[in-house]
């Protein structure tokens, strides 16, 4: 099994993280903590372990950061910053994915938008949901039975954990 994993290590080529930014980490960070609440921003080593993969984890790389934002507004400033000064960027949802689509790069800050985790609105009757990018099938299902009346039949979604942006 290591070795199948070793080869499949091998088998993707990623990109060579930017020095420059490597470089300005510590600036990158304290630049971060300013436009985040300190819950929403994680760049201590151990902390970030969880955000070096996603449910693929064949293949791992430490981002430079995440930012956590609960709003629409810090994802704007986040995204703003890095885009600013030339830091690549790695959307993540639930981190369910088996892709590795929310791989990072060493030099990159994942945005992950699992605080963004709000239904907004049902509407019934147009059987829609308004939901923000964090929600999670598994609470959607939840909210749509505490809300059910016996017209309603809510029956279960698939992948339970899977968000609803991934």
């Amino acid at each position: 099994m290591r070795e199948h994993l070793q080869t499949m290590s091998q088998s993707i080529q990623f990109l060579q993280p930017r020095a420059a930014v490597l470089s300005a980490r510590d600036r990158i960070v304290s630049d971060l903590a300013d436009l985040l609440p300190p819950d929403c921003l994680v760049h201590e080593p151990r902390e970030l372990m969880p955000f070096e993969t996603d449910a693929f984890v064949s293949y791992r790389r430490m981002p430079l950061a995440v930012a956590l934002p609960k709003t629409t507004a810090q994802v704007a400033a986040v995204l703003k910053y890095c885009h600013r000064y030339g830091v690549p960027v790695v959307p993540r949802g639930a981190g369910t994915s088996l892709s590795g689509g929310a791989i990072p790069q060493e030099d990159a800050v994942v945005i992950g938008l699992s605080k963004m985790s709000s239904i907004l609105e049902l509407d019934f009757f147009n059987r829609t949901a308004t939901a923000q990018a964090g929600v999670t099938n598994l609470s959607t299902q939840q909210v749509l039975k505490a809300s059910s009346t016996r017209l309603i039949r809510v029956r279960s979604l698939p992948a339970p954990l899977v968000a609803i942006s991934a």
